[in-house]
């Protein structure tokens, strides 16, 4: 009777192994449907062949993951998971009792017993899916036979259209010739057909000469049932016949011979596009700092159907503020020559700001006009370059005018920037150790306004404000293993440290005086490594976001109006 137990375990491996080799074999064949049908219905591959292929292909996929290597560690393990009742005791059905000790057959007689009792399911769950894919890829296979897919996709690819079915030529007409002379902006030659069905490019010339078997009395071509064209006979015999026209518009056209009328024959034109600009360089909207280079590299991608004749940039300069702004318009070109009939280039040019007459403040707005062989024009999107005024920056009276919330820090940063200046003149004057020590003590009064603008924002670990690698929560507390308790804590606690909990901040001031951080911090990195040069652009663009964020806080307290003493 001690056999039992190891018995009942077999009979269930050997299930499990069966619905694990079905499985695999139902997940294979369902891929293999599909991709043999997929086949068999685009390249039209030899069903027979398709089938030896897959017979084969499913037993190699089901060789290569071996459903049959079950062992019964693994039926016990479902045992004790899916079943509570047996008290995880369903090892002890495949020990020896030699090596038992007494509770231990006694817990072996009560669990094979429950063994006994119990209803045992194998986990079907894994063979209904297998099934189900089975069936998708029947339905999918089924659904590919019935459902027109090609007609579909060519309808959707023009450039794959079906071949159209053979026309049928009128009693009477003997031979067509036909001949298509493309407009001069395709650059093409004329072309000769036999065929009524018409496909050529717009404003084409169309020439028919028909042949009759014999003389007609007369002879018509009748456009969209609407327009009659009386071919002309071309010999006294009223056999040859001819006609010229000029299309611009698709459509269709019939055959008159005498009192009989052709099928429809299309005539499908063939459109002129516009050429295509797109701007690979620069961005849509740039602005030039400090120490930045003045000289945009611009590079724009031109394409067109038939050719491109001609480029060029209209750029727009805005200057001045307030109701001084002036506009200052000129048109640049590409110094590039176009050949006859080029489909596709790439432009480079160089913006020089400063030759083009840009000062500090100003702003160009250029776009990109192109012209192809058919006198199409095309024009880009307005792009914008803003070359950054660092003199308004730098100006006391704009600092000082108004409600100045702010005006130490303001002014500290301009005393940075200055300093800097000064060290940067004075190099070739100093040696290299006082050189050194001014950049780095320069970097600690950087680091000093960067930590006193961070307590706006409730940050108050003073080490990497404004880092964009200690950005987060989860950053500041890095390397800390703290205890479930810590973090009950934390839940309930106010934490200084966290940049968001601070109410008294628009998000978008605290967005722009995070920026402001981030470029206080390059400029004290620049400082630190002994490069005042370099840091100099951090320097500036932190004092232009400063000085934004000062303008919101004047225009805020100007609505709000404000009542003096008596």
């Amino acid at each position: 009777m001690r056999d039992t137990g190891i018995h009942i375990i077999a009979a269930l491996k050997r299930k499990w192994i069966t619905l694990a080799i079905l499985k695999e074999i139902l997940i294979a064949a369902s891929l293999i449907m599909i991709i043999s049908a997929i086949l068999y219905y685009f390249i039209h591959t030899n069903i027979a062949l398709l089938s030896g292929v897959s017979v084969v292909a499913i037993l190699v996929a089901v060789f290569i993951r071996k459903p049959w290597n079950i062992d019964d560690v693994e039926i016990v393990k479902f045992l004790d998971r899916a079943y509570p009742q047996l008290e995880e005791s369903s090892g002890l059905l495949l020990s020896q009792p030699i090596f038992q000790t007494r509770l231990q057959e006694l817990q072996f007689e009560r669990t094979r017993e429950k063994l006994h009792q119990l209803n045992i399911r194998l986990p079907y769950r894994q063979i209904k899916n297998a099934a189900s894919i089975f069936a998708g890829a029947i339905i999918f296979t089924f659904l590919l036979s019935v459902i027109p897919v090609k007609r579909i996709l060519h309808a959707k690819n023009p450039g794959q259209q079906p071949k159209l079915k053979q026309e049928i030529k009128l009693p009477g007409v003997d031979k067509l010739q036909l001949t298509i002379i493309p407009p001069a902006y395709t650059g093409k030659g004329k072309r000769l057909q036999e065929q009524f069905n018409i496909e050529c490019e717009e404003d084409a010339i169309l020439n028919w000469a028909i042949t009759t078997t014999s003389a007609a009395n007369s002879l018509e071509i009748i456009l969209n049932d609407k327009q009659v064209i009386a071919l002309q006979p071309l010999n006294g015999e009223h056999k040859k016949w001819s006609m010229s026209k000029t299309v611009t518009t698709s459509g269709y056209y019939q055959v008159k011979l005498d009192n009989q009328l052709s099928e429809l024959y299309r005539i499908s034109v063939i459109k002129d596009k516009a050429p295509a600009i797109k701007i690979l360089k620069p961005k849509p909207y740039n602005t030039v700092e400090y120490g930045e280079s003045t000289k945009i590299p611009l590079q724009v991608n031109l394409s067109d159907d038939y050719g491109i004749t001609n480029s060029f940039i209209s750029a727009t300069i805005a200057s001045g503020s307030a109701e001084s702004v002036k506009f200052k318009e000129q048109q640049l070109s590409f110094n590039t020559s176009f050949k006859s009939f080029t489909t596709n280039t790439q432009l480079n040019r160089i913006l020089d700001l400063k030759a083009m007459g840009l000062q500090p403040g100003d702003e160009l707005y250029f776009y990109i006009t192109a012209k192809d062989n058919n006198v199409h024009e095309s024009r880009s999107d307005v792009y914008i370059i803003q070359l950054a005024d660092t003199s308004q920056l730098m100006s006391m009276p704009s600092l000082m005018n108004g409600v100045n919330l702010k005006p130490e820090y303001f002014r500290s940063q301009r005393q940075i920037i200055i300093e800097t200046e000064q060290l940067i003149k004075d190099k070739d004057k100093i040696s290299a150790e006082e050189f050194n020590n001014k950049s780095n003590d320069l970097g600690m009064d950087q680091k000093l306004l960067r930590l006193r603008y961070g307590k706006f924002l409730g940050e108050e670990n003073e080490v990497n404000i404004g880092d964009s690698r200690f950005d987060s929560d989860e950053d500041i507390h890095a390397g800390n293993n703290e205890s479930q308790n810590q973090k009950i804590i934390d839940a309930y606690s106010h934490k200084h440290d966290i940049a968001e909990d601070p109410n008294f901040f628009e998000p978008e001031t605290k967005k722009q005086l995070k920026a402001t951080l981030a470029e206080m911090w390059n400029a004290e990195l620049k400082l630190r490594i002994l490069k005042p040069v370099e840091a100099l652009p951090y320097e500036y663009k932190a004092l232009r976001l400063l000085k934004d964020l000062q303008q919101k806080s004047r225009s805020y307290v100007a609505k709000t109006g404000y009542q003096t003493t008596p």
